[in-house]
Order: C-alpha cells, then structure tokens, then sequence
C-alpha cells in the first residue's frame, strides 16, 4: 500500500501542498485559512489515514525525538527493567528509545555506536563492552550526548552513572561472615570489564582481612557460563569444603542454586549463598536468596538526567557527571 503524502492530500482537495501542511501542522488559523477549508482537510487526511513524517518533522526541528540504548544483552532480566525504567521515563519526555545489543561483542557495539549516530540519534545510552574507547570518545567529542551506564572507562573523562560494585561484593562477605560463616567461596566471570574485576577484587580483599580463610574463587566462562557454575559449585562444595558462596550475577545464582539442589545440599544450614544482583524469583524460592539490590530506577533516572541535560545544554542536576551509587542488601533466609 503506497504511503500517503501531502501531496496526495492537497490533489483530492484541490489545494496547494503548503496550504495543506500549514493546516495540519496546526497553523491555519495563523495564516487565515478559512475554518471550513481546514475542516475538509483534517477530513480527507483523516479518510486517508494520513501519518505525518514524525522523523522528517523533528529533523527540521533540530532534534530527532529518538534516543538509542545499548546493552549487552536484554534476557538478562537485569538490562531488561533498565531498558523498561528508562523508556518509561523518557517516553513522558517524548522521545522513543531505539534498542540494540551488542551480546558482549566489541565489533557488534562499535556496528550499533556508528548505526545511531548515522540514524541522527538525540543521545546514547550505553552499557559498553569495555572495548570501544576510541570510538566512543570520537563520537561524544562530535558533539552527540553518550551516558555510560553500569559499565565505564575509568581512564576516560566521560559521563557515567555506576553501582560501587567493589563495595557491594564486600558487603555480601560481611552478610556471610556475620551468619557465622567461616570459609566463603565465590563464583565470578571471566568478563574484562572494571566492574567484574571490582567485584573481584572486593571479595579478595574482604578475605585477605581474616588470616583463617583462604581464596576459593573460581572463574567460570561467560559463554559457557551454566554448565561451568554447576562444576564451579561442585568443586566449592566437595572439595574445597565452602559454607558461604557469593555469587557475581543474579544469573549465577540461578545455575549455582540448581546444582546445589541437584546435589541435595543443605542450604542455609550446611552452605549459605548470597547474589550480586536481585532476581524476582529469589524471594519466592524457599528457602528464599540474600541479594544485593541494584538500583535500577535511581541509574535510569539519572543517566537520563545526564544525558538531556546534554541534549538540553542545561547542567544535569550535579556539576559532575560521573555518579557512583552505593547497592543496598535484601536480607532473606539464606
């Protein structure tokens, strides 16, 4: 079915396109357009079920009313609520968020970084994979509004808005110690990303403070990441003889408790767990899952503060657009 265009519309009522777009552009009563002539024509379009060109209008206007978010991955159900927080908040702003993802791939992120910016995206928001520095800089130094969020280059001077992931895993150890365990294990990945290896670096140092406890960390491969947890908490459990296991990600701790289950394990009583990351599940499992809490409405909100006071020229709120938010403990039965 062709499109329907002004011109369509001005040859059935006879008139001249620019009389027709005034008219439905809201300005004819501006340029004195008889009431009756503007009435035909919201009829015709009407019957014709004309749709204005949305993208065509706003460019003329400076901006494209669209936005684009960059995540690793959206079944992660973590990335998913952000996504879903930020396009409701900027929905109320009236602007759409064009979605990609990059399934931790630098090559598909730089593909998406260099696609937005040719669509003539308002702003970025991004969950990078750590591996496109030099392109991101490029484009923000071009003049587009980029917010990093989740996930950022330490060593750049870019907006970004982060959980202090270093602290949160220290926290999940002290949760564990305070239960009465003595020797905690922790499961992670094998991401290059700062916050991976903040979260890393939390649980070795929050060991290294008590001489009884040694490391029983074990990495396990991203993109194998459900069959190596399950070895990963057989070793912890059997050979390494844990009673507390930390978790790096919600997901983890979806495999881990599994196994864990499999094995007929008593948890809380022989193993206690605890998660980096909320899953809605954890509360109605029983026993139910000790999580961190990742503040997904606070990070939407204020990377998207960033970024229009970007787009708007305005300050964001703060004088400084790097923002690093303290996570907050669930404490459950486990």
């Amino acid at each position: 079915m062709k499109r329907v265009s002004l011109e369509m519309i001005a040859k059935e009522v006879n008139l001249s396109k620019t009389t027709v777009s005034m008219v439905l552009n809201g300005k004819g009563d501006m340029h004195k357009i008889n009431p009756e002539t503007q009435k035909l024509i919201y009829s015709v379009a009407e019957r014709l079920r004309f749709r204005p060109n949305m993208v065509a209008r706003n460019l003329s206007k400076g901006r494209s009313m669209t936005l684009a978010l960059i995540v690793p991955r959206i079944i992660d159900t973590y990335y998913s609520h952000i996504a879903e927080s930020m396009e409701q908040i900027t929905s109320k702003l009236g602007y759409q968020v064009l979605l990609g993802t990059t399934h931790e791939d630098p090559a598909m992120e730089k593909e998406l970084l260099l696609t937005f910016e040719a669509q003539q995206v308002d702003g970025i928001l991004i969950a990078s994979t750590q591996h496109n520095l030099e392109d991101i800089k490029t484009i923000y130094q071009g003049g587009l509004p980029i917010v990093l969020f989740d996930r950022h280059y330490p060593e750049a001077d870019l907006p970004y808005v982060v959980v202090d992931n270093y602290l949160g895993t220290q926290k999940l150890v002290k949760y564990l110690r305070e239960t009465g365990r003595k020797n905690i294990g922790y499961v992670g990945l094998n991401l290059d990303l700062t916050a991976i290896k903040d979260r890393q670096k939390g649980y070795r140092n929050s060991i290294e403070t008590k001489a009884t406890e040694g490391y029983n960390l074990k990495i396990v491969d991203h993109r194998n990441a459900k069959s190596d947890c399950r070895r990963a908490v057989e070793e912890l459990i059997l050979n390494q003889n844990v009673d507390g296991i930390v978790f790096e990600t919600q997901y983890l701790a979806l495999f881990g408790i599994a196994r864990i289950r499999e094995m007929h394990v008593d948890y809380p009583g022989t193993v206690s767990i605890a998660s980096f990351g909320d899953h809605e599940v954890f509360s109605i499992f029983r026993p139910e899952v000790t999580a961190l809490v990742l503040p997904v409405e606070q990070i939407a909100q204020r990377s998207i503060d960033m970024l229009m006071g970007q787009i708007e020229h305005k300050p964001s709120g703060k004088t400084e657009l790097h923002e690093v938010i303290r996570p907050s403990m669930e404490v459950r039965n486990t």
